[in-house]
Order: C-alpha cells, then structure tokens, then sequence
C-alpha cells in the first residue's frame, strides 16, 4: 500500500501475527463493548481469538474493538460514541458513510468525485483524558482494504483534530497487489504536546476525492481496534 507518514515518533506496521498474548486482553462481544466478567487472569488463547479481527497479534486493553460485520447499519454506533456527522459538512449526500458487504465503506463511491471535491470522514469512540493517562501507549489498528485513484483520491488517519496536517500520522493512495492489510499506529503518550495529553483523545479517519473514477473500488474497513498498553 502507497503510504506515507510525518516524522514523529510511531510505529506503523502491518501485523500479520495470528496469536494474541493474554496481558490485559479481554473478551469482546460482536457489539464492539467488553466484557467485564472475564478477567486476564482467567483467560487462555482460545478466548483471545474471540476479539475483533483487527486486534489480532495486539497486546493490552481493547478501549474499541469492532468487526463491521456484526452490524448492519450506524445507528448503534452514532449511540456508542462514533461520530461521522460532524467530519461530513464536505461530504455528498450520496457518498456519506454506510456499512455495504461487511465493511464501512463511502456509499456510490464510483461517483464520488464526480461533481468536485468531496471529503467524508469519521471518528471513533474519545478516550477521556483520566483514562489516557493510565496507558503508556495506545495502539490503533485497523484491518482494511485500499483501492484508491492516485493521486485524485486520499485515505488519511488523523488524531484529535484533521487539521493541521501535521496530525496525519497515516496516508494511503492507489492499487495494490495486496490490497487487503491489517495497519497498525502506535502512540507513546509521553511524546504527545502536553496540550492534547489534557484532552480526550480521539482517531479520526478521511477520505478525499477530487475525481471520480470507475475502476477504483474505494476503501473498505472491515474492523478497527484501540488498544491501550500500560
């Protein structure tokens, strides 16, 4: 995947580990909350594969774990924290985010583009500043799969804010042999400003399009973790 990061300090990586690591991992039910009644002490590997797809080969606390799969449209997720209203005043009508075939994905994306420059993005659930400050780092980890016109279209993930740029921590474009990929961004919390280590924390995620193209497929996310490590 065609993809490009600022110089700051982060590790972005695609995990292709099967296994998960007991630690603080927890069981978490398709509705994307965790399950309180299951400790780390009591569990074993067989209940670390029942997480989200997305945190697959992640240690730590899942604050976010959901395969798009087990729903079929964003109204739970809009009661469960996840914004896409406010990062839509740029986004056509008809390409507004939705869930198609397992994955949230921009709606008619062959013609997004088509009558000028659009932008449609999302956030998920904040992690409140109390609760940013227990975790060394925090880990988002995203399985997905890109089919973008280059350079007419861009997938961009932010934190906090999507502006300035200099808050672009990923950046993906174009047709891949491999498309599909589980992308992981790692966070030392003691590298944030001191400004947003304040503030709830939040990813956000765009995509941009300046043409419409017909050949593209778009970008398909299939499952997205938040994971905090102590």
């Amino acid at each position: 995947m065609k993809a490009w990061m600022p110089n700051i300090s982060l590790s972005l990586a695609s995990i292709l580990l099967t296994g998960i690591a007991c630690h603080d991992l927890r069981y978490v039910p398709s509705d994307g909350g965790i399950d309180g009644g299951q400790s780390c002490q009591d569990c074993d590997m067989a209940d670390a594969n029942l997480a989200c797809i997305a945190a697959k080969g992640l240690t730590g606390k899942p604050l976010v774990c959901l395969d798009f799969d087990s729903k079929t449209d964003l109204n739970g997720l809009k009661s469960d924290g996840w914004k896409f209203d406010k990062f839509q005043t740029s986004c056509p009508t008809n390409n507004v985010w939705g869930i198609q075939n397992g994955a949230l994905q921009v709606q008619d994306f062959s013609n997004f583009g088509r009558s000028g420059a659009g932008s449609c993005g999302f956030s998920t659930p904040l992690i409140p500043s109390n609760q940013l400050g227990e975790y060394r780092r925090v880990t988002l980890s995203v399985q997905h799969t890109l089919d973008l016109n280059d350079p007419k279209q861009t997938a961009q993930i932010f934190y906090n804010d999507n502006m300035p740029a200099e808050r672009v921590l990923w950046q993906g474009t174009g047709n891949h042999t491999v498309s599909r990929q589980q992308t992981a961004i790692t966070l030392n919390i003691s590298d944030l400003p001191m400004a947003d280590k304040q503030t709830d924390f939040v990813w956000i995620f765009t995509l941009t399009s300046t043409a419409a193209s017909m050949t593209a497929k778009g970008w398909q996310i299939e499952s997205i973790a938040v994971v905090g490590q102590k």
